[in-house]
């Protein structure tokens, strides 16, 4: 649609510049009265607003996108920005949670009860419908199962979590160790 009004602003213009010189040269060869100076100067004056108003659109055209394009790369670069501060943000938090795993690992049964409330997730909550598309779908699954095994772990609801003792927290802070580096590699 874009092309068509460019290509139709464009052809009306050269079939509207065709005729206006048609006409003039009509007059020019075969109508005598038309010599005198205020008709030639009014033609000289009709094609110079006619020139200058070909420019100025030409010029406006120009300036309008080039400020369209500036407009889109700060719209990138803000974009852009704000995903960084979100991997930064997530990386804050995943490395807290690895702290606490690391601890709970470290503690008996009570410790760990205590501890596992202490896991975070309210980051990747307000963020995780904003950032989908910016990451691989493999990854995105991954992130989300940490976080969900996080809460899990913290509510204790679920059979697997009712008994810490039982859950292989080395393989949590590995996992997490590698999300932190994965996230680490989209930071731009």
């Amino acid at each position: 649609m874009k092309g068509f009004n460019i290509f139709a602003t464009v052809t009306i213009s050269i079939i509207t510049l065709l005729c206006g010189g048609t006409l003039t040269y009509y007059y020019f060869l075969y109508d005598t009265i038309l010599y005198n100076e205020t008709i030639w100067g009014s033609y000289i004056s009709g094609l110079g607003s006619f020139l200058g108003g070909l420019f100025g659109g030409l010029v406006a055209f120009m300036v309008a996108k080039a400020q369209v394009w500036q407009e889109d790369r700060k719209n990138r670069e803000s974009s852009k920005n704000r995903f960084n501060n979100i991997l930064k943000l997530l990386i804050v938090e995943v490395n807290h949670n690895i702290d606490i795993f690391k601890i709970m690992n470290q503690s008996g049964v009570e410790g760990k009860l205590s501890n596992s409330l202490a896991l975070e997730d309210q980051v990747w909550n307000e963020v995780k419908f904003n950032i989908i598309s910016d990451l691989k779908e493999d990854f995105y699954k991954v992130l989300n199962n940490h976080f969900r095994e996080c809460k899990d772990i913290k509510l204790k609801v679920l059979p697997d979590y009712q008994n810490l003792e039982k859950v292989d927290l080395t393989i949590r802070i590995k996992t997490a160790e590698k999300i932190v580096k994965d996230l680490e590699g989209y930071l731009k």
